[in-house]
């Protein structure tokens, strides 16, 4: 379940009416030895009743929220099956915050079997295509798919090719508009991983799979139209891992948020992006704009 809190003001209103009601219990005390017999609309009683009623009003707000939140967090996760793509280097452990936020708001994520997304692109986007269309079959339902950095690439061309097993997609630092959009440290260490699968390394991508013919057809889904799914990328322009700019697939509904590339995976802030996007999911289908 998410957590509502209250803001700033709210606090500060509830502390002051609290002071506000401990002074006029006071001043009522000190009416009634002064004056004697008084009625009910005398000063002390309507700054008491007052301040109670901020407090309860106050009070009763947070609680509708937090009701509401729950209430579309819960829907959003009974009527979807929900998938997690790792990125590059990724492992199951560094979606251990996500997902044990997402199971307590009362989802059963799955995260994807892609191992450490260092495979072949192909290879990884025909892998995924296999697990979304498993989801499919036994939940009786297309799946959203949340996938991070090298994830987001992968998931995007999934979806591109198989629509009907995916309800909606949220990208995480992904680089959606180069295969190689990342800053200097992570090229080498592509190149680097490139040469290891070229002399023959399993499970390592080599250099064909990003500029030559072995997966032309994915750079073209890449880069081509998406589907009329709903679609946003989360990106923060102090990502040191990829050029954020890449992000903005023209494609997608774009939301910047303040964090660095692996926080992405345990940020509250984007934890109410994802709580957001997930509770349209479960809302009657809206049309979905899709770039020209």
């Amino acid at each position: 379940m998410t957590r509502t809190t209250l803001s700033a003001p709210a606090v500060c209103l509830v502390v002051v009416a609290g002071f506000a009601s401990l002074f006029a219990t006071y001043w009522d005390d000190a009416w009634h030895t002064d004056i004697g017999r008084d009625d009910a609309l005398i000063p002390p009683h309507l700054l008491l009743f007052g301040s109670v009623a901020v407090v309860g009003l106050v009070v009763a707000g947070w609680g509708l929220r937090s009701l509401v939140a729950a209430g579309s967090m819960a829907a959003a996760f009974r009527q979807r099956p929900l998938l997690l793509v790792a990125g590059l280097a990724g492992a199951p452990l560094a979606f251990e915050p996500m997902r044990r936020w997402l199971e307590r708001a009362g989802c059963k994520p799955v995260v994807a079997p892609v191992g450490r997304g260092l495979d072949c692109g192909e290879r990884l986007v025909a892998g995924l295509g296999r697990t979304l269309c498993q989801v499919a079959e036994r939940e009786g339902r297309p799946a959203a798919v949340i996938a991070h950095s090298r994830g987001g690439q992968v998931a995007r061309v999934a979806v591109v090719r198989r629509p009907e097993l995916v309800a909606g997609l949220v990208t995480l630092g992904s680089p959606l508009t180069d295969l190689v959009a990342a800053h200097r440290p992570l090229v080498v260490q592509l190149t680097v991983l490139g040469l290891a699968g070229s002399l023959g390394m399993p499970g390592v991508m080599r250099p064909a799979g990003l500029l030559g013919d072995c997966c032309r057809s994915l750079r073209g889904h890449l880069s081509g139209p998406f589907p009329a799914k709903p679609f946003m990328s989360l990106y923060t322009v102090t990502d040191q891992v990829v050029l954020w700019r890449n992000c903005l697939d023209p494609y997608a509904r774009h939301q910047e948020v303040r964090t660095t590339h692996s926080g992405m995976l345990a940020d509250a802030q984007v934890f109410r992006h994802l709580a957001g996007e997930l509770s349209r999911l479960a809302a009657p289908a809206q049309p979905h704009l899709v770039a020209a």
